[in-house]
């Protein structure tokens, strides 16, 4: 079963973001239409043409050379319900298949396969996991951070790394992973430049570079709303992975 779910409308009115969802995964896309004009029979009218501005398969959004829109549905399990693909975008732009957003906070469906491929690979389960993250809000706020960003720009960043987590804490969907912007904190901690230690945060490395060095100044000290006594032994993880025996205070 195909479902189109309604994401937010595109910057500068250039028409709506939806994710289609299919049995293998999820893919995003930008729907916009244009006027054009036609003559049928001496008469001249104008209908909408509804296109595909750029895709979302999984890493970034791809605004050149992205895969035929057949393809990429394909990958995901879905195929065309309309005569053509003009009429399947006009389907879901106009909501054919989208339902009330749907509540993403029930328990996720992908447990016994977690990794899925589209035209390149990626993990399923980031996707899978910054929607349950996010919780049906369109904006949330970066745990290293604090600040609010739009959800493209969230990540939902693994507190252990996932090439070495157990299979059950891949399934620990509520505290293996946390929202981080894309503004520099999830490479700060994915990299080891910072960490959480007994809920604050803290810097583990120094930088001869002022703009990193500032960086990390800035949020050294400030308190990490997703520690607990859940997420804890993965912030945990993450401190002795990086062996940061010199923690900035």
């Amino acid at each position: 079963m195909i479902v189109a779910e309604f994401l937010y409308n595109a910057p500068r009115g250039r028409g709506k973001v939806f994710r289609i969802k299919g049995p293998k995964g999820s893919i995003q896309i930008q729907i916009s239409y244009t006027n054009r004009k036609y003559t049928s029979r001496g008469t001249v009218g104008k209908r909408l043409e509804y296109q595909v501005d750029k895709m979302h398969l999984g890493d970034d959004w791809i605004e050149d050379d992205f895969p035929d829109m057949r393809i990429a549905l394909e990958q995901i399990g879905v195929s065309y319900e309309e005569k053509s693909r003009l009429d399947w975008l006009q389907a879901v732009y106009q909501g054919k298949y989208t339902p009330l957003r749907a509540n993403i906070t029930e328990p996720l469906s992908w447990d016994d396969e977690l990794d899925g491929q589209t035209t390149t690979t990626y993990h399923r389960d980031q996707l899978s996991l910054r929607e349950s993250l996010l919780a049906d809000r369109t904006e949330a706020p970066c745990i290293i951070c604090g600040d609010i960003f739009p959800e493209d720009l969230l990540w939902a960043a693994h507190l252990k790394k996932r090439s070495v987590c157990t299979e059950e804490e891949k399934k620990d969907h509520a505290n293996v992973a946390k929202l981080m912007c894309k503004m520099g904190c999830d490479d700060l901690y994915e990299k080891g430049y910072l960490g959480v230690v007994e809920g604050k945060i803290r810097p583990f490395r120094r930088s001869s570079l002022p703009v990193v060095a500032e960086r990390l100044n800035s949020l050294s000290g400030r308190t990490c709303s997703a520690w607990n006594d859940k997420t804890s032994v993965y912030f945990k993880w993450h401190f002795e992975y990086f062996n940061a025996e010199n923690v900035q205070d």
